[in-house]
């Protein structure tokens, strides 16, 4: 019954209330955690349980009560080397004692996940793209009535062009971009 779901609100309880060591706060964190998941998920019936009536509630466990069903979520509690589960096992309680919670939102709302990141444009057909380019840079410098150079002034307009579709821009945007920046640099 422990799914994804349980481990991310258990991690996330932890990350927010750092689960103590000592016993009687230990208990208290329980409580708090069962409250949590009987807020997230009402229809399970979380709460604590302890083994005996004249038992104390447990440091480490939540339950479900139908099925009567715990999970140890802190191992070695009490211990310095003690840590949350990864996955708890379910736990058979009969003969234990169920230790309602009421439901409480102690985590406020779950943080909404990053979008995902916008896809790059395709990479442009290199043999045609950038003939292309080559073409238009010419035809700049040939209206401004000067020869292409082949030299560092020529580089740096494919290098920006290059670099601006690396940083995302669709590749004829960039293409657009730069050699409007070049004709205008070349007064045409």
């Amino acid at each position: 019954m422990w799914t994804k779901a349980h481990q991310q609100l258990l991690e996330r309880f932890a990350a927010a209330f750092r689960p103590p060591i000592e016993d009687d706060v230990a208990r208290v964190w329980t409580v708090g955690l069962a409250e949590q998941f009987r807020y997230e998920f009402p229809t399970e019936r979380w709460g604590t349980k302890r083994a005996s009536p004249s038992r104390p509630q447990s440091t480490d466990v939540i339950c479900t009560e139908v099925p009567f069903i715990g999970y140890d979520v802190l191992l070695n509690q009490g211990q310095p080397d003690q840590r949350i589960a990864v996955t708890p096992v379910p736990i058979e309680l009969l003969g234990q004692v169920y230790i309602p919670v009421v439901a409480k939102d102690h985590l406020g709302p779950a943080p909404k996940p990053e979008p995902p990141p916008k896809p790059a444009p395709a990479y442009p057909d290199e043999q045609t793209f950038w003939k292309n380019f080559e073409t238009r840079v010419t035809l700049a410098y040939a209206d401004a009535g000067r020869v292409f150079p082949d030299n560092s002034a020529a580089f740096r307009v494919f290098s920006r062009c290059g670099f601006d579709i690396g940083a995302g821009m669709a590749p004829n945007a960039a293409a657009d971009k730069h050699i409007g920046e070049l004709r205008k640099a070349l007064g045409v």
